[in-house]
């Protein structure tokens, strides 16, 4: 597998490449726009050098292919309209500097050359593919594909074009177009921000309190399950429910119930609780926050659990009968037996909940909306504001990839305690 798929990945790159990136021309467009970058798709980078990019990146495919005798004619085929469409290309771009209105008959060489280089990737990418697939021990790739095709559209795409677009400035409300790229500003500007400061402050207080919750909750709710009775396995049924209610339903379930008009949780704890009956739970900084995190723990706590109880069952009864023969008793049981043997999976779990509550957005929107103030605004809810409320595209763009690199670092350190040191 590792010597065949370099060989498949370069044209697939190649052909995601100029899939993804196919620019279209304005009308009455100069030389000198076009050289600017102002093509939609490509902004900065310019037409002529992702051509450029996409050719050499075709005939480097099809000269693989070929010194590993892959289908020799399509590789040629793939080289020659590389070559050819790079000629045309230039052809067409031989006016960029021109500060008037471009001659269509060289735009259209321009574009027939970039459709050329399109044409040969996919051809590459066919030739390869197709040696790559004719192999017996290659099928189950075959079979992933286009899993693995829908992946890179929906996830890579936009990765990659949000990674260009954090260097550049881009507010919507001035140009319709990303502008100049301003390098690390944007990313410099979030260290000076107290807004994203205090997204994070609230973005780390609400994941402490939702993972400890519900690791703790959950880990108690599996050792009060794990022995074997009727009611308790009907328990254990009902458990995947509140995990399976949409995060977006929990935030107007709980914003409901916690009404102080008419929310059944507020009746409750006034009832019990006298001296908070004129608490407005939502209104209130610390409330608000405490009570975002509990609706995340009721709906995770459950999940958690069942995780457990897996675990749990996975031990042998044989090692805690050793520890009972010793004079271990039930608290001792728990501290020097079950607790050492759970601790990967509780290591497993905490990172999972991590990961999750980092990216917390939905129940922020529909619970608090990042209210009272801004009591509530995690990092992720703050990157939706100044993508869609300020329109600051480029800045949104900086400050999710900041979420996504710690994201990243959680999921590294989940992904090696789940498999090992292999696992990366």
């Amino acid at each position: 597998m590792s010597k065949h798929l370099p060989r498949l990945l370069v044209p697939v790159g190649a052909a995601i490449l100029v899939l993804f990136f196919m620019p279209w021309l304005p009308p009455n467009i100069t030389g000198q726009d076009l050289a600017a970058g102002y093509v939609s798709g490509v902004e900065g980078f310019g037409f002529f050098y992702l051509n450029l990019l996409c050719a050499v990146l075709i005939i480097g495919a099809g000269v693989f292919l070929w010194r590993n005798k892959y289908n020799k004619l399509a590789s040629f085929v793939a080289v020659v309209s590389s070559a050819v469409a790079l000629m045309v290309t230039f052809f067409g771009m031989s006016t960029l500097a021109s500060p008037v209105i471009l001659n269509i008959d060289f735009v259209n060489l321009a574009m027939y050359g970039f459709w050329g280089i399109m044409a040969a990737s996919i051809v590459g990418f066919i030739a390869g593919f197709a040696s790559f697939a004719r192999k017996a021990d290659n099928f189950k790739f075959l079979l992933l594909s286009p899993a693995v095709l829908v992946v890179a559209v929906v996830t890579a795409y936009p990765l990659v074009n949000t990674f260009i677009l954090s260097f550049r400035e881009w507010r919507l409300d001035r140009s319709p177009r990303p502008e100049g790229f301003v390098g690390l500003e944007n990313y410099l500007r979030a260290f000076d921000d107290r807004f994203f400061w205090n997204s994070v402050y609230v973005t780390i207080t609400f994941t402490v309190i939702s993972v400890v919750l519900s690791v703790v909750l959950g880990l108690a709710m599996a050792l009060i399950l794990q022995k074997p009775s009727r009611m308790n396995t009907i328990v254990k049924t009902t458990l995947i429910f509140p995990f399976a209610v949409a995060p977006a339903l929990k935030g107007f379930s709980w914003r409901f119930m916690l009404n102080p008009s008419w929310g059944v949780y507020d009746s409750m704890i006034d009832s019990v609780f006298p001296f908070m009956a004129d608490v407005v739970w939502l209104a209130n900084p610390f409330w608000a926050q405490f009570w975002l995190a509990i609706s995340e723990v009721w709906g995770w706590a459950p999940l958690i659990a069942l995780m457990f109880l897996g675990a749990l069952g996975s031990i042998s009864p044989d090692i805690f009968e050793a520890a009972k023969v010793e004079g271990a008793n039930n608290f001792e049981l728990f501290r020097f037996v079950t607790l050492p043997l759970l601790k990967p999976v509780i290591i497993i779990v905490t990172l999972l909940k991590t990961i999750f509550s980092l990216k917390m957005f939905d129940q922020v929107v529909t619970m608090t909306g990042g209210g009272p103030g801004r009591a509530t605004q995690t990092l992720n809810y703050y990157v939706y504001l100044n993508g869609f409320r300020f329109i600051d595209m480029g800045y949104a763009s900086a400050l999710a990839y900041l979420l996504i690199i710690a994201l990243t670092i959680f999921a590294i350190f989940y992904v090696r305690a789940l498999y090992g040191k292999e696992g990366i």
